[in-house]
């Protein structure tokens, strides 16, 4: 018995000197609240293990932060500062899918004015150069100046992916191209051939944009504001990256051929332990015989400021079903005194407690990841009206596995709305197919945030992970996609059929020649006879 005491501590000290306390940076710069929604597991997971945690954004909690391992810097007004601060929902109804497609530029500006702020932030300067870190996880979007800062402390370096795989990614990390739809163009799950030309040319452009201007253009200003004048590129210091963890799941997204260093963790969020409903939307929640439908567009999208005819539409088809409940989120406006005898209305709602909640039948979104892995983890089937960003990628996935029903904000009308509605409550496909992907988003080894903490104090315990990285990285973007031995083959093909056309065309002319011939000398013979 005492030995086996002693065989447990010692397992558990050189568990602790392998995993021991260590000072992480996670790099949320450039970042929407939900962002923060997404990681926040894996800091309190880190956190819980002793490892001093550090979060740098521009959003303040909601709730104070408590938890004596972690510290939150929060800029003044970075947010506005960098230029996040617009209406999204403005932006699609003034200029339709493709004014949300011509937003990217702008997320580009925003990963510049980052650097620019930080550059030339005195209170933000003082702090990296008095800290102090071992590892430094960057937000994927545009957050690139967190390779210099940890290039400062000589920290390894972890990119979060805040949803699908960045077109960018396939050149600089080295994953095999499949033609999947690139979520920045929202294209469809089944593209036409144009499409899939698109498709295929856009990320060597990001590519060839990021690395000859974007990142060069931050080099130069991250650089000398923090006194770096013998750091590599950005484009090198990304790809000596230790690790990728994706907020994805191939059960709800698509199934990609991966390599090791990129880890899919979607879902880190979602839970079972739920919190108890406040009183007021339980009661309400459960007064309802035939369920309810939850309503909510997120933390930008107001449904207040939507156009009159907007909410005139929504309030008239929720009017068309009587006997069920509507629970909307209702922030940036005051409620109007004529709203449905059937609605509650609430600034802020527990989202993942109410879609927990086994009376609600239909999530009604924006479309945005955390609420359709949520949505998705709970099964309860959506319909789905995309803003920006990524969101009608995810509700094109959303439509085509008939887990719910794409629609389009900008004519939107109180007829169309109902018939989704209808749809989603007497269509029993949708809640099936809904149980059947959350069953298999359900099923893994560990849960999501065990399997990123895991896999972060992986790259702690081995300062090179150079093992989990592609060969393509060594490569070109010919070589990666084997252009150039399909070319090679191509240039054998030609010259072979060039070489067989000629000696045809030599043969041909030789039988010509000698069926020319023959006539000519049977006369002469026929002559000296």
């Amino acid at each position: 018995m005492k030995l086996k005491f002693l065989f447990i501590i010692l397992l558990s000290i050189q568990d602790f000197r392998i995993t021991s306390t260590k000072n992480i940076l996670f790099f949320w710069g450039m970042s929407g609240y939900s962002h923060r929604i997404t990681i926040w597991p894996l800091v309190e997971k880190l956190a819980d293990k002793g490892h001093n945690v550090t979060f740098f954004s521009p959003h303040h909690p909601k709730k104070p932060t408590v938890h004596p391992n972690i510290t939150e810097i929060v800029p003044t007004n970075l947010f506005q500062d960098i230029g996040m601060g617009y209406d999204p929902a403005e932006v699609r109804l003034k200029g339709g899918i493709t004014a949300v497609e011509n937003l990217w530029p702008s997320y580009l500006e925003c990963g510049v004015q980052l650097c620019r702020r930080i550059a030339k932030d005195p209170d933000i300067l003082n702090w990296l150069n008095s800290a102090s870190f071992d590892l430094v996880v960057i937000n994927g979007l545009f957050n690139d100046c967190g390779l210099a800062v940890a290039y400062k402390f000589n920290a390894s370096t972890i990119t979060y992916g805040t949803s699908s795989l960045f077109q960018w990614w396939e050149e600089v990390y080295g994953f095999p191209t499949e033609n999947y739809p690139e979520f920045h163009y929202h294209l469809p799950v089944n593209m036409t051939f144009p499409q899939q030309v698109w498709n295929t040319f856009t990320p060597l452009y990001w590519s060839v944009f990021r690395s000859w201007y974007y990142l060069p253009l931050i080099e130069s200003i991250i650089r000398p504001a923090l006194n770096l004048p013998n750091m590599p590129s950005l484009l090198e210091l990304d790809q000596r990256n230790s690790l990728l963890l994706a907020n994805t799941h191939f059960s709800e997204e698509f199934p990609r051929s991966l390599p090791p260093w990129i880890v899919p963790v979607g879902g880190m969020h979602c839970t079972d332990n739920t919190k108890p409903l406040p009183n007021n939307i339980r009661h309400f929640i459960e007064s309802w015989n035939n369920g309810i439908v939850y309503f909510s567009f997120g933390t930008y999208m107001k449904l207040p400021l939507l156009p009159q005819r907007h909410r005139d539409a929504i309030f008239g088809a929720i009017r068309k079903f009587p006997s069920i409940g509507f629970l909307l989120k209702w922030n940036g406006g005051p409620v109007p005194l004529d709203i449905p005898d059937n609605v509650m209305t609430g600034e802020w709602l527990p989202q993942q407690d109410i879609l927990a909640h086994k009376n609600v039948r239909a999530f009604i979104s924006h479309g945005g990841l955390l609420g359709t892995q949520e949505a998705v983890f709970h099964a309860v089937p959506m319909v789905v009206f995309p803003i920006f960003a990524e969101q009608d990628y995810n509700a094109q996935r959303v439509h085509s596995a008939e887990r719910g029903i794409m629609m389009e904000i900008c004519d939107m009308t109180e007829e169309k709305l109902e018939n989704a509605i209808r749809e989603i409550l007497t269509n029993p496909r949708y809640k099936q197919n809904m149980d059947k992907v959350s069953r298999v988003f359900r099923d893994r080894p560990w849960a999501p945030v065990d399997t990123a903490a895991w896999h972060v104090e992986y790259v702690l315990r081995h300062n090179d992970t150079s093992f989990l990285k592609p060969i393509g990285l060594t490569r070109t973007w010919y070589e990666r996609r084997m252009l150039h031995i399909w070319g090679f083959v191509l240039a054998v093909l030609v010259v072979s059929l060039l070489l067989i056309a000629i000696l045809l065309r030599v043969f041909l002319s030789f039988i010509l020649n000698k069926q020319n011939q023959r006539p000519t000398s049977r006369k002469g013979k026929s002559k000296r006879l």
